[in-house]
């Protein structure tokens, strides 16, 4: 029997092995790390294969606990950076308005301003404390 990661989480497919090998101990038959660690990355979903290449290429064999850590954190980083390639590219509408004197000109507020990433004022928007002349007694 194989198993295969397919379309489970990669925590959910090691947890499978896991299960298997435990249950291979308790029958008196246990699995050494080795084997264990080459069974696993046999399995894997393609999507991974560049980290199933490095691991593969160390001198070292890697235990299965730090296999588990890195192929869970190396999903993680995959679904993250679909997530980011999925999103539609984000576009700016350039304004014109008028200044005191009735000239036409480029909208400031949209000048030179640095991404924020959704924290404090949106780009675009002013601050009032930022252009109005408070007094402060």
């Amino acid at each position: 029997m194989k198993l295969s990661c397919g379309s489970s989480s990669v925590a959910d497919y090691l947890g499978s092995i896991k299960t298997i090998v435990d249950a291979l101990a308790l029958a008196g038959a246990p699995l050494d790390n080795t084997k264990l660690v080459i069974h696993a990355l046999n399995g894997l979903n393609p999507k991974l294969k560049e980290i199933d290449v490095a691991i593969r290429a160390r001198d070292t064999v890697i235990s299965f606990e730090e296999l588990h850590d890195k192929l869970v954190e190396y999903e993680s980083f995959l679904q993250c950076e679909e997530g980011q390639s999925s999103s539609p590219p984000m576009t700016v509408n350039n304004t014109h308005s008028h200044n005191k004197n009735g000239k036409k000109g480029n909208n400031k507020n949209w000048n030179n301003q640095p991404c924020n990433n959704g924290q404090g004022n949106r780009q675009g928007t002013s601050n009032k404390s930022e252009h109005s002349n408070t007094n402060t007694s």
